[in-house]
């Protein structure tokens, strides 16, 4: 395969790809997707030990990405080589103690000429000091000669270390050391890319709520190991999903616990039966997960917005801990009532029958149905009370889910936007005289009693009537 062909092929892979990111990622800028090195790197070149940054490459390029945009170019694609000459680049990193897990990728890509002994690649694990701690990868082509050579990007599972374990840098500070070597000639060229450097760390247990948080941890209190943010109304209940995760080696349980502003409520859904906070987790295996539901009740007088946290503890360790932030954004309680009667008064609000009016004719001792609905038109839950008045010989009873009332009574609670309907029966006994009796009928919201809608009904009776001139 030409040179054009191979990097041809290489470009149409990386359009199709994604740059990695990683949550509990160490390295800062590790796909150089700025189009620099940046402040995290440090980069240069050397003959011997005299640093001479013309001595050899060592750039963001775009010449050949393995994801994203652009890739580190070191060695001598550009640069004239000389003998004894270097094109490096490193970070210094601080591996956090107390991990379960902490794991070195990057991937390369060779081109070239020359081989081993000549033009190598290294990858070390070096101190602040740049004392060799351990060499990573050492990697060259096989053979010197004049014919262009291309390694392609190296995968994990032929000559890269498959998920380099980290886990003896604990607690320490470190440098990732990246070199190309031109060790005995100048003769042949050779330069290597390098994308996708990651040093991804793992805790003992990770919180994620509703998606967010994998691989991100906070100390006890902090909520800063996942957020998630909600819109509610004071009084109603707002829910979020949190995956709980033993990222260690070991079973263990967790004690899950929640700091939330006062007069809020906490609760955890299990088995269906909501479970104040807090709550010890069963057992649970390395590598495994589950998702709780929790349960946040504000008080009615909260507006604004606040936070839940919720922290989760090892009970084997307490060191092992997460914490994450339940957000809620709460508008104030809106309790408000539409009634209509037989369809009549749809949006129409006011006392002493203003919201609605229907008329119906009967004679003596007929009882005379009228279709009434209640909508809740505030933001928020409530139960409402019913109650009405009549003309004296009028009769009046209400059916509401299935029973039927004689006197003033109370609905359940009907959520935001919902709708209940009823049936209102009115009749007059014989023999009274004929003539329109008026019942009026008041609905009022149980938690703001300036909230209420009445309608008219009126029973015009079809009976004798004295009418003296």
């Amino acid at each position: 395969m030409s040179r054009k062909l191979v990097i041809g092929f290489a470009l149409a892979v990386a359009a199709l790809s994604a740059p990695s990111a990683f949550a509990g990622e160490l390295i800062v800028n590790g796909g150089f997707e700025t189009g620099s090195f940046g402040t995290s790197w440090v980069d240069g070149a050397r003959v011997g030990t005299t640093q001479n940054p013309a001595a050899a490459d060592h750039v963001v390029a775009l010449d050949l990405p393995h994801t994203g945009s652009h890739s580190a170019l070191l060695g001598f694609k550009y640069a004239t080589q000389v003998t004894g000459s270097y094109g490096y680049m490193y970070q210094d990193v601080a591996v956090p103690a107390g991990i379960s897990a902490a794991t070195l990728n990057f991937k390369i890509r060779m081109q070239g000429y020359d081989s081993d002994f000549y033009d190598p690649f290294y990858v070390d694990v070096r101190t602040t000091a740049n004392g060799q701690l351990e060499r990573v990868l050492l990697y060259a082509f096989s053979e010197w000669n004049n014919i262009y050579k291309d390694s392609g990007w190296l995968s994990d599972d032929n000559v890269l270390p498959v998920g380099h374990d980290m886990m003896a840098y604990a607690g320490q500070t470190i440098r990732l050391y990246f070199e190309q070597a031109n060790l005995i000639d100048a003769l042949y060229e050779t330069w290597t890319y390098v994308d996708d450097v990651s040093l991804v760390y793992r805790m003992w247990v990770d919180l994620a709520v509703d998606g967010n948080g994998d691989d991100v941890f906070g100390t006890l209190g902090s909520g800063n190991g996942g957020n998630s943010i909600k819109s509610g109304v004071a009084g109603d209940t707002l829910s979020y999903d949190l995956r709980v995760e033993n990222e260690g080696t070991v079973a263990d349980t967790y004690r899950l616990t929640a700091t939330a502003p006062i007069g809020w409520s906490a609760y955890v859904d299990v088995g269906g039966v909501l479970t104040p906070l807090p709550y010890v987790t069963p057992s649970m295996a390395p590598g495994s997960s589950t998702t709780y539901r929790i349960v946040v009740l504000p008080p009615a007088a909260a507006t604004g917005t606040y936070s839940v946290i919720v922290d989760a503890q090892s009970t084997v360790q307490a060191s092992r801990v997460d914490s994450a932030r339940l957000r809620a954004d709460i508008v104030g309680a809106v309790f408000d009532a539409d009634l209509t009667v037989n369809g009549n008064g749809v949006g129409v609000i006011g006392d002493n029958g203003a919201g609605g009016f229907a008329l119906t004719s009967s004679p003596w001792d007929t009882t005379v149905p009228y279709t009434v609905t209640l909508r809740n038109s505030g933001n928020a839950a409530s139960t409402f009370d019913v109650a009405w008045t009549n003309d004296p010989n009028l009769t009046a009873s209400v059916v509401y889910n299935s029973t039927t009332y004689n006197t003033p009574f109370t609905t359940a609670s009907i959520p935001a936007g919902v709708t209940v309907t009823m049936t209102l029966n009115l009749r007059v006994a014989s023999p009274n005289p004929g003539g329109d009796y008026t019942n009026i009928l008041t609905a009022t919201s149980s938690a703001d009693v300036t909230k209420r809608d009445s309608i008219k009904s009126i029973l015009r009776l079809l009976a004798p009537r004295v009418d003296m001139i």
